[in-house]
């Protein structure tokens, strides 16, 4: 019998060793048990307790064998459906049953039950590793990343766990594959019960990665059974097992498109084309970033109910962060909570604590199944006053799942993320875009975008975790380096299969500008995947990133790159993604609609063959991080030309134009562009707007950017930075020059005007007492009269025939007339006169508090401004100690009994003389406030007071629990006073 079996075992392995290619197959005989169809034959030999798999269509054979003897098989019986394994765990002396099946689309799959109940299960691994001899293995995967594709003999990986929805070393996708790029074909794990499965990348004698299937206990048991798929694919490499995957939980009814979800809230609309805003400082810049062409925001913060409602006139999204998980009590509490009931409890019933400050403050964690309650006590009274549009939660989509073993509730991993699916649920419900740190494949139904996916893995080996900036390029790890923004060793595997499911975007501690400051190169290679993905940017405002007012040049080209693209794409499939050269430099993607976007990730110029052109092959030379897309609706390219790079996009309503050539370029209006400028429509405007960056100039057809109709005329006008019109030009022809120096150039083309229509300059908004207002007409035949208010009767008018400065708020109009014939529609401004009043050094915490004292007699407003000082928000509380607002007779009113006019947060302790005081480097104050940067606050005056007076500074309540050194905030205190109509 011993001889028998030797004999059987040695035909075996000279099928699994020769099977490379080999089209032969042994037996039936030689094996105990076969199942076959028309894809798959499966023999499987009880002794050895291994399968051998042939896939009919490739030929190739793998072997699935145990090790070492520690499963051996109990019984084995084979029915016409499946085969049924019942082995033992000699570990642990437990006994197991194994229900095995294939089926035509090319799964091997495995059920696994325990056949006896022991108390405690500590863990199996089972199925078998599979393993076939790979020409040139790679393994491809997503951990907390876009997706990772990695050499089968990667030192790195190899040895390593990998872990279905983890946090990190995780599987965001439950599935792993392999592929051999010689010739296509490969396997996928597929875990069908994924919430307690691992995969362990054990390596063989010569350092080869063979993935270990591994399953470990719910709730200390096995308890239910565990389901697993090697699913076999004959061609097309990852793309195919992306694919593969797409159409498998589509089939299970776990997919759901963004088309749908815009279906049933329509703002998921303004998602395309968003770029993902953090750090925004106030509502000036959703001003001036409109006007600066950035079409679409996402944005992150709190401001006063009415700029919001103008960011969503502006089809801005207005979000703010938001967590449902990590709780506290007390100033650190980010809700009322109840710890001691809400929180997770391990299995020896301690609270679970989460996130850990940098100065060691630990937060205790939420148990999923409290968060949505906790939700719908805090969301709908904020949106009573703040009409949000969206909302981004931390932590719950990237976290791995937990078990709580709160006695009153004893949950598992499978109701922690079915709680957790309940909290964006709700989220959903309330119409709001829904947003998510991170993906994994069980919160895609629910979310409609995931800031992280993006981003490859290992960018948590530096502090970015904390949001806590690099100083410099050697702070960049080298995991980092080769498996995050690496081209060759990574796949937009998530793409493959989301891409018109969920929007994806970089990590906010990884966002384009993170590094800009010490490897910019690296912010170029981030700009070009999101055009190869067809995937919108996310930006830092302030230190943190790009910044707007340090390199708002720069932020702008990421805008103006990306985001048109993606607007147009975001609801397309990812169809294809492919390496078109050798050493990985140069890739393609394909797009539901026949389009294709090509990128050259290398340092230098190279040569690509267009994918459409099959007939005449037509050859272009991208520049160093260039890409060229062909789609019958998009122009968009960075090529090599002259001597330098040339970009282009041009999509309706956009023209964005860097050249960087030798030599003058032309482009459709752009009769000559040197430098950088971008032409488009803001939104809710119908005029065409110019932005010529610094050091630029061009020659503008403006018939040709935006064609006359009737008897209109051409009325440029230069705007500055917040869109305020401030002069107009009078060119002689339809043809105008712009040049820029240090500064950008903005102009409109107003062609809706009438050349005898007057034109206030500067337009409506705040001006200083002493700034001059003009009204502009062209026809120098006509006479303009204007009126202090709407009253457009001639009689009130009076003659303008020079500036006008104005002491107070005013509404004025103007109509222009020749021989008392109105010859003009009447045309309003509404001014605002108001002056920054005093403006704060940088304050500290521990810093003795400065004394403030101005005037703010006859003013309607008292504006107040605290700024995080550009270096972020840690510990940013503010102070105005014993603020007040004095009468002339010597009144006094204190700040904090006033009721705000507008607001984009509360104060957070309004200190009276009814209770606790305050401290501002030790010096107590009986009255006053504290809020906490970035903060803006609107006060009523109605000119009844003289002076504003208070004492400022960052509270000692900064400091609660640790040294005054290790908790500065820094604050700035801005103060404006105006007069409103």
């Amino acid at each position: 019998m011993r001889d028998l079996c030797f004999m059987k075992l040695c035909l075996i392995l000279c099928v699994v060793w020769n099977a490379q290619g080999s089209t032969d197959w042994e037996p039936a005989e030689v094996y105990d048990h076969v199942l076959e169809n028309k894809v798959l034959r499966v023999g499987f030999h009880t002794d050895s307790h291994t399968y051998y798999v042939q896939d009919h269509r490739t030929k190739r054979l793998w072997e699935l064998a145990t090790e070492n003897g520690i499963y051996p098989v109990r019984a084995a019986t084979l029915t016409d459906a499946h085969l049924q394994v019942e082995f033992e765990d000699t570990s642990s002396g437990r006994n197991y049953m194994a229900k095995v099946s294939i089926s035509d689309s090319g799964m091997l799959n495995f059920q696994i039950n325990a056949i006896d109940d022991a108390p405690e299960f500590r863990g199996l691994a089972y199925p078998p590793a599979p393993k076939s001899p790979l020409e040139r293995g790679m393994v491809l995967f997503n951990d907390r990343a876009q997706g990772n594709y990695v050499p089968q003999n990667d030192e790195f990986y190899g040895g390593r766990v990998l872990t279905c929805y983890a946090n990190t070393s995780a599987l965001d996708m439950p599935w792993l594959g392999m592929v051999d790029v010689a010739r296509g074909d490969g396997i996928m794990l597929l875990f069908n019960t994924p919430h307690e499965g691992s995969v362990y990348l054990r390596q063989d004698e010569d350092g080869l990665m063979w993935p270990q299937p591994h399953w470990f206990a719910s709730m200390s048991k096995f308890s239910y059974p565990r389901e697993i798929s090697y699913v076999f694919t004959h061609e097309g490499g990852y793309t195919a097992q992306a694919k593969w995957f797409r159409a498998w939980i589509q089939e299970k009814g776990l997919f759901k498109k963004l088309a749908d979800k815009k279906s049933e809230r329509p703002r998921v609309d303004w998602l395309a084309g968003a770029v993902t805003v953090w750090g925004a400082p106030s509502a000036e810049f959703v001003a001036e970033a409109r006007i600066a062409g950035i079409h679409r925001m996402m944005l992150n913060g709190r401001f006063t109910p009415e700029d919001m409602q103008q960011m969503k006139d502006w089809q801005y999204l207005v979000g703010e962060y938001d967590n449902y998980s990590d709780i506290a009590a007390g100033r650190e509490g980010m809700d009322d909570s109840d710890i001691e009931a809400e929180a997770y409890r391990n299995p020896e019933g301690e609270l679970l604590t989460g996130w850990v400050t940098l100065d060691g403050f630990t937060y205790f964690m939420r148990a999923a199944s409290k968060a949505r309650a906790a939700a719908e006590r805090k969301i709908p009274p904020l949106l009573e006053t703040y009409p949000y549009t969206a909302r981004f939660l931390d932590v719950h989509s990237a976290l791995h799942f937990f078990e709580d073993w709160h006695p009153e509730r004893m949950h598992t991993r499978r109701d922690d993320m079915r709680f957790r699916q309940e909290l964006y649920a709700y989220i959903n419900e309330l119409g709001l875009v829904t947003g998510g740190e991170h993906g994994k494949s069980w919160a895609v139904p629910y979310l409609d975008y995931v800031e992280g996916m993006m981003s490859g893995p290992f960018w948590w080996d530096t502090n970015v975790g904390h949001l806590v900036a690099l100083e410099s390029r050697d702070e960049i790890t080298p995991e980092y380096t080769r498996y995050g923004i690496s081209p060759k060793y990574r796949i937009p595997l998530w793409e493959l299969v989301y891409h018109d499911a969920l929007v994806s975007t970089w990590y906010w501690g990884d966002s384009n500008g993170f590094l800009y400051n010490v490897a910019p190169e690296i912010s170029d290679r981030k700009d070009l995947m999101n055009v190869l993905y067809a995937t919108p940017p996310l930006v830092w405002t302030n230190h943190l990133g790009f910044g707007w007012h340090r390199n708002r040049e720069r932020l702008l080209e990421t805008c103006y790159v990306t985001t048109r693209l993606h607007e147009r794409l975001m609801y397309k499939e990812m169809l294809e993604h492919e390496f078109i050269s050798d050493d990985r430099m140069l890739q393609r993607t394909r797009f539901d609609g026949n389009i294709y976007i090509t990128a050259n990730f290398d340092e230098k110029p190279r040569q690509v063959t267009l994918a459409k052109s099959d007939d005449k092959p037509i050859s272009v030379l991208l520049a160093p991080n260039g890409f060229y897309v062909e789609a019958d609706d998009i122009v968009a390219h960075r090529i090599w030309q002259d001597g330098g790079a040339l970009t282009i996009i041009d999509v309706p309503e956009f023209y964005y134009i860097d050249n960087r050539t030798d030599i003058t370029q032309s482009y459709g209006p752009f009769l000559e562009i040197t430098g950088r400028l971008a032409a488009y429509i803001p939104n809710s405007d119908s005029r065409w707007t110019v932005r010529l960056s610094p050091e630029s100039s061009t020659q503008l057809d403006m018939a040709a950017l935006c064609p006359l109709e009737d008897a209109a005329v051409y009325r440029p006008v230069q705007l500055d930075e917040s869109g305020r019109m401030r002069e107009e030009l009078y060119p002689s022809t339809h043809k105008i020059h712009l040049a820029s120096t240090k500064a950008p150039v903005l102009f409109s083309v107003l062609n809706d005007l009438s050349e005898s229509t007057p034109l206030f300059l500067p337009s409506s908004g705040p001006i200083r007492p002493d700034e001059e207002i003009r009204i502009s007409v062209p026809n120098d035949m006509v006479e303009i009269y204007i009126n202090y208010g709407e009253d457009l009767s001639i009689t009130a008018a009076i003659k303008y025939d020079s500036p006008i400065t104005l002491e107070a708020g005013q509404v004025l109009t103007a109509v222009s007339y020749l021989n008392d014939t109105i010859q003009s529609n009447p045309q309003s401004a509404s001014y605002q006169v108001g002056y920054e009043a005093f403006r704060s050094e940088v304050k500290r915490g521990a810093e003795p508090a400065t004394p403030v004292r101005f005037s703010i007699a006859n003013m309607d407003q008292l504006s107040i401004l605290i700024t995080d000082a550009d270096d972020g928000l840690d510990y940013d509380n503010a102070a105005l100690g014993n603020a007040r607002l004095v009468t002339a007779d010597g009144t006094v009113t204190f700040l904090d009994i006033v009721p705000l006019l507008t607001s984009n947060m509360p104060f957070y302790h309004r200190y009276t003389d009814e209770n606790a005081t305050m401290f501002i480097a030790g010096e107590e104050f009986e009255r006053g406030v504290i809020t906490h940067s970035i903060a803006e606050f609107t006060i009523a005056l109605n000119r009844a007071y003289q002076y504003f007076e208070a004492d400022i500074g960052v509270p000692d309540q900064s400091q609660d629990g640790a040294a005054p050194d290790q908790k500065r905030g820094s604050v700035e205190f801005v103060f404006t006073v105006k007069s409103v109509p």
